[in-house]
Formats: C-alpha cells, sequence, structure tokens
C-alpha cells in the first residue's frame, strides 16, 4: 500500500470518516462511558513547576501557594484560594499523578514529546530556539514523522482543534499551519507567541488563547452534530518569566519610537516589582472582534510577598556535574547580550547575571515572586475556559486534563533560572491533573496516582480513555494514513489506573514500570551553524562578558563558550530515587553523575557519588540502608538507567 502524506490525508478526511468500518468505530470503542465518546480539553501551561516536596513553609513559594499549585489538602485560613479559582476547579472529580515528570526540556523537546508520544531520538526534536539559535536552525518535528495526539484522534473520528502556544514545529503564515500535524483551527493564534515584544508575551497573548477555547466551547455547546472533539488550549504563563524586567518594561526612549511596554519603565537596583492592584497595561488587548480592550494586570490584588528563596539557593555545587554551575549563569550571560545589543542606544542595560547584582538575593526573589505572580496571570484565562465549559454543559461529557511541559528553577541550587542541563525536581516535576466525573464520579474527593508518571504517557493514556487500546488505535492508524512505520509509544496507556479500575504496577512497553526516564539535549547557548551575522555578533558579546566575568573573584571557573560538556542529561526517576547521567555528544569529556535519595533528601543536595567518577562516596550512608544494601541499591538503578538508555537513545 502506498504511504500517503498527512497533505493527501486531509483532502480525503470526510470521505473516509463516512466510510466504513470508521463510521463504527465512534461509540463502539468508548464501554463505559454512556452513549457516546468523551470529548477532550488539554489545557497546557508553560513553564509550571510541582512545588517541591523539600521546601519547609517558608521556603520558596509561600505555603498557600504551594498547597494550591501542588494540589495538596487545602489549610483552613489559605490567603491565595481567592487568586486561583481555575486551579481549584481542576480539583473537581480529579485525578492527580503525584509523581509526574517531563520526559524532555526545554519547550520544543518537551512538547513534541507530549504531542506525539515519543522521545526526541525518535521526532529528531531536540532543541529550543532562542538566544542564538533562530526558528529555521532547529530540527523540527516532520510532518510525515511521528503522529501527533491530533493526528490519532483524527484518525478515530475526533474533531481535533488546537489554540495557543504550539512550538513544536515552524509555522508560516498563510500555509497549512497545523493541519498537517492533526489539528484544525491554529491559524486564529497565528503568530507563534514566541521572541518578539511586549505583546507577543503571556500577559497579553493569553487573553486570546482563552478567548478562543471560550468561542469553540460556545459553538459546540450549540452543535447539533455531537461529534466528538480533542481541543488545545495552551497558555504561555508562566513563561513570562523569561520577560522579566524586559520586556516586561522598556525603556522610555524605546516606547517613544514605538516599542510597546506592559508597564512603565522603573530604572533599578531595586528589581521591579509586580503590578498593583488596579493597574492596567500600557497598551490594549485586541479582542476577537478587533476591538481595543485594557489589560488588567492585577485586578485581585495579588501580594508581592508571595515567595522567598529555595533553601539551596546558596549551595557551591561542588559536587555536582561541572555544567550546573555555568548553565544558569550563562543562559543569563545570554540573555544579556542578547538585551544589550537593542539596548545599547538607550543608555540602559539588561540586569543580567542577578549574582552581579549589588544585591543578588533581591534580584532573585523579585524573580521568584513575579513567577508565582505570572501563574496568576495563567489562573485567570484557566478559570475562563472551564467556565465556558460549564455554562455550555459539557463539563459531564469532557475530559480536562492540565499539564506543563517542563518546570522552572526559581534560583534554586545555586542560584540556578529556568530549565537548562539539569534534572532537578524543581526542572523536571511538574503537573498533571485530569478532572471530569468521567474518571473520578467523587466531586469533593480527588484520587491520586502515588507511582511516578511522565508526559511520555499523555498520548497513550488519552487514547485509552477514550476507549482504544495502543495495539487498536495502531493498527486504525495505519489504515487511516496508509502507514507501515508507526512505532508504539514509548509510554504507558495510564487509563485503567485513571479511571481507578486498576491499582497496581503501571505496564509500560517494556513490563512492569520501574521508574520514568527524562532526558535533554537542548543546548540554548549553542550558536546556531548557520546563524545570522546579528546572531554571530550577540554570540561574541557573550563571548566577552564570560570573559569579563572570568576576573571576578570566584568565577575563574568559567570556560570560554556555551556551558560545559558533558552537558547533555539522562535520568531515571522512581519516585524515591533519582540517578542522572551526563554525556558529551562530541564524546570528549567523561560521563559525569548524580545519586540522589528523594526519600530523604528531598531537596537533592546531596549527591552520593563522585560525579567524575560515578562511584559511591566513601562513607556515604542513607537513612534505612546499610552499606551493602545502598550499593546493591546503586547497581540496580545503574543497571536500570541503562537499559532505557539503550532502549530510548540507542
Amino acid at each position: 500500500m502506498r504511504k500517503i502524506t498527512r497533505r493527501e490525508f486531509i483532502s480525503t478526511t470526510a470521505k473516509v470518516l463516512a466510510a466504513a468500518p470508521f463510521a463504527g468505530t465512534i461509540g463502539t470503542l468508548s464501554p463505559g462511558f454512556a452513549s457516546s465518546c468523551p470529548n477532550f480539553l488539554l489545557i497546557m501551561v508553560d513553564q509550571m513547576q510541582t512545588p517541591p516536596e523539600g521546601y519547609s513553609a517558608d521556603e520558596g513559594a509561600a505555603q498557600g501557594l504551594k498547597e494550591i499549585l501542588g494540589f495538596r489538602p487545602l489549610s483552613p485560613d489559605n490567603q491565595y484560594t481567592q487568586y486561583f479559582p481555575g486551579l481549584l476547579r481542576l480539583r473537581q472529580n480529579s485525578v492527580v499523578m503525584r509523581k509526574h515528570y517531563t520526559a524532555s526540556a526545554a519547550c520544543v523537546p518537551s512538547r513534541t514529546c507530549i504531542m506525539t508520544g515519543q522521545y526526541s531520538s525518535v521526532t529528531g526534536s531536540d532543541q529550543t530556539d532562542g538566544i542564538f539559535k533562530s526558528a529555521s536552525d532547529l530540527p523540527w518535528l516532520d510532518p510525515d514523522g511521528a503522529p501527533t495526539i491530533g493526528d490519532w484522534f483524527r484518525a478515530i473520528g475526533y474533531k481535533t482543534h488546537y489554540f495557543g502556544k504550539w512550538h513544536v514545529s515552524e509555522v508560516e503564515d498563510g500555509g497549512d499551519y497545523l493541519e498537517p500535524f492533526g489539528f484544525s483551527d491554529w491559524e486564529k493564534s497565528y503568530p507563534e507567541p514566541h521572541g518578539g515584544g511586549a505583546t507577543n508575551i503571556g500577559v497579553n497573548r493569553d487573553i486570546q488563547f482563552a478567548d478562543l477555547v471560550v468561542e469553540f466551547l460556545n459553538e459546540r455547546g450549540s452543535d447539533a452534530s455531537k461529534v466528538p472533539w480533542f481541543a488545545v488550549g495552551s497558555l504561555l504563563d508562566p513563561h513570562d518569566c523569561c520577560s522579566w524586567p524586559i520586556p516586561w518594561q522598556m525603556p522610555d526612549i524605546l516606547v517613544a519610537e514605538g516599542y510597546d511596554t506592559v508597564v512603565k519603565w522603573k530604572d533599578y537596583p531595586p528589581p521591579p516589582p509586580i503590578p498593583s492592584k488596579g493597574e492596567e497595561a500600557q497598551f490594549d488587548h485586541t479582542d476577537l472582534d478587533g476591538n481595543p480592550q485594557p489589560i488588567p494586570l492585577n485586578p485581585g490584588g495579588f501580594p508581592q510577598e508571595n515567595s522567598s528563596l529555595p533553601p539551596t539557593y546558596a549551595e557551591t555545587l561542588d559536587t555536582k556535574p561541572r555544567c550546573q554551575k555555568e548553565c544558569g549563569l550563562k543562559w543569563e550571560l545570554g540573555m544579556k547580550a542578547l538585551l544589550n545589543s537593542f539596548l545599547k542606544e538607550t543608555g540602559k542595560s539588561s540586569a543580567f547575571p542577578f549574582k552581579l547584582q549589588e544585591d543578588p538575593e533581591a534580584w532573585y526573589r523579585a524573580y521568584n515572586q513575579f513567577y508565582f505572580y505570572s501563574l496568576y496571570l495563567a489562573d485567570r484565562q484557566i478559570c475562563k475556559m472551564l467556565n465556558a465549559l460549564d455554562e455550555n454543559g459539557l463539563a459531564d461529557n469532557t475530559i480536562v486534563v492540565f499539564l506543563s511541559d517542563h518546570g522552572e528553577m526559581t534560583g534554586a541550587h545555586g542560584g540556578m533560572i529556568q530549565k537548562w542541563h539539569t534534572a532537578y525536581e524543581e526542572a523536571v516535576r511538574v503537573p498533571m491533573v485530569i478532572s471530569s466525573p468521567l474518571v473520578n464520579k467523587d466531586r469533593e474527593q480527588m484520587r491520586e496516582i502515588s507511582q511516578p508518571t511522565s508526559s511520555i504517557d499523555f498520548a497513550p493514556t488519552m487514547l485509552g480513555l477514550a476507549g482504544l487500546s495502543t495495539k487498536l488505535a495502531r493498527s486504525i492508524m495505519k489504515a487511516f494514513y496508509g502507514r507501515e512505520n508507526v512505532k508504539p509509544f514509548a509510554g504507558a496507556d495510564l487509563s485503567s489506573h485513571v479511571k481507578g479500575e486498576r491499582k497496581g504496577p503501571i505496564i509500560g512497553p517494556d513490563g512492569k514500570r520501574n521508574g520514568v526516564f527524562f532526558m535533554t539535549n537542548d543546548m540554548i547557548t549553542e550558536l546556531a551553524e548557520l546563524a545570522s551575522e546579528d546572531k554571530q555578533a550577540q554570540y561574541e558579546l557573550f563571548l566577552d562578558y564570560i570573559k569579563e566575568m572570568k576576573e571576578i573573584p570566584g568565577y575563574e571557573y568559567l570556560e570560554e563558550g556555551t556551558v560545559v560538556q558533558p552537558n547533555n542529561v539522562r535520568a531515571f526517576c522512581t519516585g524515591d530515587w533519582k540517578i542522572v547521567h551526563y554525556v558529551d555528544p562530541n564524546g570528549l569529556e567523561s560521563d559525569e553523575w548524580e545519586l540522589y535519595c528523594l526519600k530523604t533528601d528531598p531537596a537533592e543536595t546531596t549527591n552520593l557519588v563522585d560525579y567524575s567518577t560515578g562511584q559511591l562516596l566513601e562513607g556515604v550512608t542513607v537513612e534505612g540502608y546499610t552499606e551493602g544494601r545502598l550499593i546493591a541499591k546503586y547497581k540496580v538503578l545503574k543497571k536500570e538507567l541503562a537499559k532505557q538508555e539503550a532502549a530510548i537513545i540507542g
């Protein structure tokens, strides 16, 4: 049988759906879901961590925030419930993945894993654009490569729709948009909200994306055809922390030249605060009808003092892989080069790196406070979408899934921010909540899955919740697309656990699951091979900043160029243990290692192995483990990690 392309598929979809056997597929594959297949609404945010378990009440996010953002039991006096009606609504009829990890980082690799159920070793998408790489430099997902969740659901008769941030392929205006990737309607979200100025960040674009979802849900509420649908509402926030303090605020001279700014410029130090109650943006949002609307920045009065520094902020990292000392700092130096090349005529300068500010702690604290404020902004849009679901009578037959692509370091482990070159809990442990009376009939009681789960499980689990085994789904995909090369999913179908039908071990493609695998090859400070002249000039400025910083006492260790190798990360997380392997893709530098007992050291302060050799440190102890038992445990973890690396990476 000749393999057809996705573009050929799009032109014949209507004919195929009207014919057997697919016409009979709908409704027969979903026992237990009343008389029709369930609808699906995926709400995705960008860069939301699960509050780490190793923090005390006065470390990191305020305790009330930890409870809400971590979907933990709420204290009677929790002062933050008023700011997060959306996340509180998600608790209803919910199933919470308690130990959920992203399969990759950063944005592009992670989102590709979520959308396809395959690791970057299959999709080829292992880099994120930004700083010294442009969209044209990336190995994006091939439209005729691994099928997306949109393709899978189209193949079984669903209508599929995408609104908001995509960041899985480069999308040009006037083309097919996301049709080749199995989704309709994304042209309404164009342009991709990555890069650009103040109007292209979450505070503005997320309003549009949520409004598009609301418009879609309003249409579905009055749709008599009752064809099931799978829709995505993908928000940017809390990613706006990447735009703080610039371009969130822009110098007056640039505003006079026509550049937009969210708030009026405030000279620093001190670090700029979050917006005050009642403050509005300096530009209007254009609604779906083309009318200008003011943007309220803090209508509820979300507090400035919402968080403090994490417990590992002052960590020296002397016992950790070498790239950790460099990665956060070099990201900041790269951003400084990018921003200062733009600001050079204004007399202003980037605040990066925070460590060179007069009061670094104040800057990291303010960064965190802005980060949690950005989650408040995201919740306003989450609430809007969920209200529309309820108001249109769609909630009873819609499975809502909430997740994040990756986390945020928030100054942990020696002042790291963002999510690069690490497998710490702050960066890789993220929320995943499934909310629907179809999976949990108890409106008030959150059910939990305590075993480790991964974003690589998302695609097979959604198909399972639609009533399909992965084997049946693959056979339908093969017949529907005429494709012989559809690989089995890398993740597990968790649907029986989600519905409460199974409480035993999770069974993945290779049998009983002992943990989940994470990998990242993303090198954000690397210069693209075919970089533009502007990018090359910014990279040269970056190199100059490194040289300058090496002259400062305490920073002599910095090496010239991108983050030191080995910096490609592979990790195996069991829930109680985590083993991390750092490799050099060029094979020049020796491997480096980490080992943590999360049960006794949830903040990951004590690396139990010599990072340079991978050998257990002499005299190291773990509560509840004899020396012999600890050695045996390490051997098992190392063997399992090697098994995962061989199976997934090759």
